[in-house]
């Protein structure tokens, strides 16, 4: 999953309702107990320049999307709704059990599963300050050795924007040039960056599902020309997103 953030990250996406209804996963058979998760419903995400409205799932919500109407969302809220989903995956301190309807209940619930024991290792992803939370390929380096990134090494912050020292560097070294990219026809690229979508559009989807069913919503979207970003809810696309996410050409698909 934080491989497909990252993605969507690098192309000014956001999703806005990463959840368990929204993760497919399929048994990867040559990998024992390993499987591949694809990320799915589409129909809330927008430009990174557009997104204002307050959508998506009370209880995966980030903070900021709960407390600024109106203000401009960041990638990051779909980093909280990630921990939030593996929290509630993993039911860490009951959380499948928790009814939650208020947006401070919804956050003082995800914090309190951020000090649990088995997810210490990904609780800065529930730092209320969007801007000291961790991206998707801040983690990936963190948790994965980078394995899967989209955004270049070099371009990576070690630490949060507004926590870096004067003088300290901002990336991460990069002593060796990237690997040759193998280009895809776009169907093998989402599956290869872990998206999924339904089969009105001839792709096959997975048959598990995590949590309960939910419609699912292309992510390729129409081929006539992109109308300007607009922030609508639920409505006809009408975002300018990149030619790969439109289905009309070609984009690059990285290891792992």
């Amino acid at each position: 999953m934080l491989q497909a953030l990252d993605y969507l990250t690098c192309n000014g996406v956001i999703h806005r309702d990463v959840k368990p209804a929204n993760i497919l996963y399929t048994p990867l058979e040559s990998a024992g107990s390993r499987f591949l998760y694809q990320l799915m419903d589409f129909g809330l995400c927008n430009s990174i320049d557009a997104a204002r409205s307050i959508v998506g799932s009370p209880m995966y919500q980030a903070p900021e999307m709960q407390s600024q109407a109106g203000a401009r969302q960041t990638c990051k809220v779909d980093i909280w709704s990630l921990f939030v989903t593996v929290a509630f995956a993993l039911n860490v301190n009951q959380y499948m059990s928790r009814m939650l309807n208020l947006p401070a209940e919804c956050v003082e619930v995800a914090l309190q599963a951020a000090r649990a024991p088995e997810l210490q290792t990904i609780q800065d992803m529930t730092e209320i300050d969007p801007s000291k939370r961790p991206s998707a390929a801040q983690m990936l380096v963190k948790c994965y050795n980078g394995q899967g990134l989209t955004t270049p090494r070099n371009e990576i912050p070690i630490y949060p924007e507004d926590t870096l020292p004067m003088g300290f560097p901002t990336g991460f070294p990069s002593p060796q040039p990237p690997p040759c990219l193998a280009y895809v026809s776009p169907p093998a690229m989402l599956n290869a960056h872990g998206m999924g979508t339904d089969t009105d559009n001839g792709l096959q989807v997975p048959q598990r599902q995590i949590g309960a069913p939910n419609r699912t919503t292309s992510a390729l979207g129409a081929r006539s020309r992109p109308l300007p970003p607009t922030d609508s809810k639920r409505g006809p696309t009408q975002h300018g997103f990149p030619a790969c996410l439109l289905g009309n050409g070609e984009s690059p698909v990285h290891p792992g």
